[in-house]
């Protein structure tokens, strides 16, 4: 639409500031005869390019010198380039075409009466679009036929107001938005509004909305495309060579509209692309991450989704999977210290895509309730401008639920609704994958984490053993030469990955005290500080309480452990937990939550207090499933749901605990043998997998489920 023929420019108005806008008005084009439409269309490219005349020696020299032989005329000493090229309208123009390169997509926005939003949330190239999307709209309507109308009778309304903002000046730009959009719509006008996203429409806009567009990022083939124009006197370009020094497309879509501009003065197009490969260079704000999957451990299960992301990240950019079809946003929870965060980096590492990284306090200090949107939305807008990326989004569990009563419960909505529309639209951008992270997931909104927002929901536990080992040898690099780690392994395992990092840390300081290199001594000091070693007599307890939930959930048929492990602080069991209960599973599941204490009474005479100790504690978990089964489920006398607090009903519940661990100690007293050959097991490996454990309980049918912590 524009040529190298067509230098004259009709500036706008100096004058005029975007916030003082008449939404209404579009800035008018200057306006081209036909016959002046037509020589600048045709004229530029009748020449033949010097490459056809030239040996391959000379046409890779020519581009070495920064010439482009391809685009330079035959007989010519090169190209006359077009000075000051209205570089701003054929930006628009070029990425107008790309939004609207599907025919159904444009037979939609070019209807009669039609309404299309077209979303930009950067205020400077909303401004620029402003300023010549009136431009491009002409031009369209210029080279149609008279009878044409399909690029006629636009209104280009904008909203110069930013998101999120509700105060002073920028209410009165919306009530002018919103007045110039009705007036257009109720004169049968095709509309195309401009804003920065579409929360930013009242539902009386939303009603008469046919379709929301966002406006496409600049791409490498667009700056082909428009150098195709103001840098060839045939037409033609050595697009590998020019593709091979421009910048990745999310780089290109991260410059700033003024360093673009600037580089399409250069004299060719080799050169144009050079200059905007070195402003990439200075203006990258967001390098890939460093950190790979490689430098990290994790457990197998962890590991698997990961890799799986991975190989459809790789797919989809080889073209070979659609980006709807990948799952590319995951939810991690779990424990502190295990790497969550490090994790995001270094999936965003050995993608070697960038990591944009924020979390709930990073945006909640920027101040009230707009501040803090603004600061995500900007986050959010630098992840879709550098897509490929991920995105990490850490401490969701303070994005809580919207129905929290407090006098903070309107800021929290507020604050909600607008990070489920940020996820959204990051679900929607292909190549942005989105993580989030939290240590309490049932503190989360639970719009926030449902599918299509987090697709995956994934626990990261503490390491288990091989894992606490890994972590020991990759800390310990060099120094791991001549150290035996297995009994330290051992005393590790319950510790965090970033407990056992801190002890190869101590270590190290330990030996710089004394002025030495690493040793055995050192690692076995400081994991005494992180661990202490535990006494063989509560070492045997607890390995005879974990074999006792093990044996009583075996008997009663429940489904089997996938893990058994002692650590330093106490042992756990994990037996896989039922979507729905009945009251048979539910008594035998209390009856395995107590098969710790159980088999304590029958080995020892007594039980300790480790079963009622900690978070999650056997006796927690089954007395709140005892609740549960009486007053919730309906599974007991009443049928009425009544979630009462546990207090007023302890006789009910006591009965039905007491009745439970009754039972596990009759399944025990006759398997004291079973209970010690498996507490031995434990002892000795410290962590028993699903294969172990099967390998030791002796062969029965299983019906139920549950999942037991205890702590000693």
């Amino acid at each position: 639409m524009w040529h190298r023929g067509r230098t004259r420019l009709v500036p706008l108005d100096p004058e005029l500031e975007f916030d003082d806008i008449d939404v209404e008005d579009t800035p008018e084009p200057d306006a081209p005869t036909q016959d002046e439409l037509e020589g600048a269309l045709n004229a530029p490219y009748e020449a033949k390019p010097a490459a056809l005349s030239m040996s391959q020696h000379e046409i890779e020299a020519a581009i070495a010198a920064d010439r482009d032989p391809w685009a330079e005329a035959t007989n010519s000493d090169g190209i006359s380039f077009l000075h000051q090229p209205p570089i701003a309208k054929m930006l628009v123009a070029t990425r107008f075409a790309a939004m609207l390169s599907e025919a159904s997509v444009m037979s939609g926005v070019t209807a009669p009466r039609s309404f299309t939003l077209i979303t930009i949330a950067d205020r400077s190239e909303r401004k620029a679009v402003w300023k010549n999307l009136g431009n491009v709209l002409q031009r369209l309507a210029d080279i149609s036929a008279d009878s044409d109308d399909t690029w006629r009778d636009f209104k280009t309304p904008v909203l110069a107001a930013e998101p999120n903002q509700t105060k002073g000046r920028d209410t009165s730009q919306r009530e002018d938005f919103e007045d110039a959009v009705e007036a257009a719509v109720k004169n049968g006008h095709k509309v195309l509004a401009l804003t920065p996203d579409a929360a930013s429409m009242s539902p009386v806009t939303r009603a008469m909305c046919g379709r929301v567009l966002n406006w496409p990022a600049l791409s490498g083939q667009m700056i082909l495309e428009i150098l195709r124009v103001t840098h060839t006197a045939t037409g033609e370009l050595s697009e590998d060579a020019i593709a091979n020094l421009l910048p990745t497309d999310s780089e290109i879509a991260a410059l700033p509209q003024a360093v673009i501009e600037a580089a399409f003065l250069e004299e060719t197009a080799l050169k144009v692309a050079q200059a905007l490969a070195t402003a990439a260079k200075r203006f990258q704000t967001v390098p890939p991450a460093t950190t790979t999957l490689e430098d990290i451990v994790l457990n197998a299960n962890t590991r698997a989704p990961i890799d799986r992301l991975i190989a459809d990240m790789a797919a989809w950019k080889a073209g070979q999977l659609d980006w709807v079809e990948v799952s590319p946003s995951i939810l991690f929870f779990g424990p502190p210290g295990n790497g969550k965060t490090l994790l995001a980096s270094a999936l965003a590492g050995s993608l070697n895509i960038p990591l944009i990284a924020t979390s709930y306090s990073d945006c909640q200090k920027h101040g009230h309730q707009g501040d803090m949107l603004k600061a995500l939305s900007g986050k959010v807008e630098d992840a879709i401008r550098s897509a490929p990326c991920v995105f990490f989004l850490d401490e969701l569990d303070s994005f809580t639920h919207r129905n929290r009563k407090g006098r903070n419960s309107d800021y929290i909505v507020g604050v909600v609704n607008g990070l489920l529309e940020h996820l959204t639209r990051l679900n929607e951008t292909p190549g942005v994958i989105v993580l989030g992270a939290t240590n309490y997931p049932a503190m989360i909104d639970p719009a926030v984490t449902r599918p299509g927002r987090f697709d995956l929901k994934h626990e990261i536990t503490n390491p288990n053993r091989s894992s606490v080992l890994k972590i020991l040898e990759l800390a310990l690099g060099e120094d791991v030469q001549g150290m035996d780690l297995a009994h330290i392994t051992d005393q590790l395992l319950g510790s965090s990955g970033a407990q056992v990092a801190a002890l190869v840390r101590e270590a190290h300081g330990l030996a710089r005290a004394e002025q030495s290199s690493l040793a055995q001594h050192h690692l076995e000091s400081a994991a005494s500080r992180v661990c202490p070693v535990l006494d063989q007599d509560l070492l045997w307890r607890i390995a005879v309480h974990e074999a006792g939930h093990l044996v009583v959930s075996h008997v009663l048929g429940l489904p089997p452990a996938e893990r058994a492990t002692i650590t330093n602080t106490g042992g756990f069991v994990d037996i896989p937990t039922p979507m729905l209960e009945s009251a048979l599973t539910a008594k035998n599941r209390i009856a395995a939550l107590l098969g710790g204490r159980a088999a304590e009474h029958v080995i020892f005479g007594e039980a300790l207090n480790g079963a009622g100790i900690g978070q999650n504690s056997d006796l927690e978990l089954a007395t709140r499933l005892a609740g549960q089964m009486l007053f919730e489920w309906g599974l007991g006398e009443q049928l009425v749901f009544t979630p009462a607090r546990i207090k007023d009903r302890t006789n009910h519940l006591d009965k039905i605990l007491k009745h439970a661990e009754h039972s596990a100690i009759q399944i025990l007293t006759a398997r004291k043998e079973l209970i010690s050959n498996i507490a031995v097991a434990l002892c000795e490996e410290r962590e028993l997998s699903a294969q172990q454990i099967r390998r030791l309980l002796p062969p029965t049918q299983r019906l139920g489920a549950t999942r037991s912590r205890s702590q000693l």
